[in-house]
């Protein structure tokens, strides 16, 4: 598949290509997830969405484009096994006190609009809602649906983004030891913030400068391209319940080890 900047939550702003060609990992790649499980190392992760690109490094890939791609992946290469989203539906249902119709929020909503939008004439072969007694119970159903790419919103990068020369887009060639970093006691709160400096070295040596230097003026900087320059795929999505209808949220996270649940 091609993904450019209509689909794309970077827009392929930070990358030298305007297209990017992604095709579905095969049992190879599979294997190289299944290693970053076992290993707890987002790195071959890495290796096996590189392998399934061209176009472009994986190691120039930003940070929010790898987990969009990585969720396209889990929704694309195994479709024998679809990520399934369970939940009890917390909506409403009414049900008419004397005939026991059940009606769906929309549906009474459909109901009173269309009364009150016709004539007294053909009011006369409708039901008045107004005679309708309704009693409302908790929908309860049990849902169970399989989770496509447009159940997930997508935060796109804004087209006119200048950064300040000092920084750059978190990327892949630092994604493996930023996860590694978040558990370190001394710097992990700090590691987003590094993820945003422009540099060749590893990550902690960018972290350790932030943190050696005189005046906490990089450092905010770094934490203000964090908060105001995210892209890529959210973890809360929302269905509706095949019955009442109710949009239910939920977070959903893909990750290597959803690609064998």
């Amino acid at each position: 598949m091609i993904f450019d900047q209509t689909n794309l939550p970077s827009r392929t702003l930070p990358y030298p290509v305007k297209q990017i060609e992604v095709n579905p990992f095969k049992p190879k790649q599979l294997a190289l997830m299944s290693k970053a499980v076992m290993l707890d190392d987002f790195g071959p992760a890495i290796e096996a969405m590189g392998q399934s690109m061209t176009n472009l490094d994986v190691n120039q890939l930003t940070a929010g484009d790898f987990f969009y791609l990585l969720t396209w992946q889990r929704l694309n290469s195994l479709k024998r096994n679809p990520v399934m989203a369970k939940w009890e539906c917390p909506g409403t249902i009414f049900a008419d006190r004397s005939t026991g119709v059940r009606y769906t929020p929309r549906e009474v909503k459909v109901l009173v609009a269309n009364w009150e939008a016709a004539d007294e004439e053909t009011r006369k072969t409708m039901l008045d809602p107004a005679a309708v007694m309704l009693d409302g119970y908790v929908c309860s159903h049990g849902n169970y649906q399989p989770l496509v790419m447009e159940d997930f919103r997508i935060l796109f990068l804004e087209e006119d983004i200048v950064l300040d020369t000092r920084l750059d887009y978190p990327r892949c060639d630092t994604l493996a030891q930023f996860v590694n970093l978040q558990r370190d006691p001394d710097y992990g709160m700090l590691a987003e913030s590094g993820q945003w400096l422009r540099s060749r070295k590893p990550l902690l040596l960018r972290v350790q400068e932030m943190v050696d230097a005189e005046d906490t003026d990089l450092l905010e900087a770094a934490c203000e391209a964090n908060r105001d320059y995210q892209h890529g795929i959210l973890r809360t999505i929302s269905k509706p319940c095949e019955v009442c209808g109710h949009n239910h949220e939920m977070t959903m996270t893909v990750s290597p080890k959803s690609f064998f649940l």
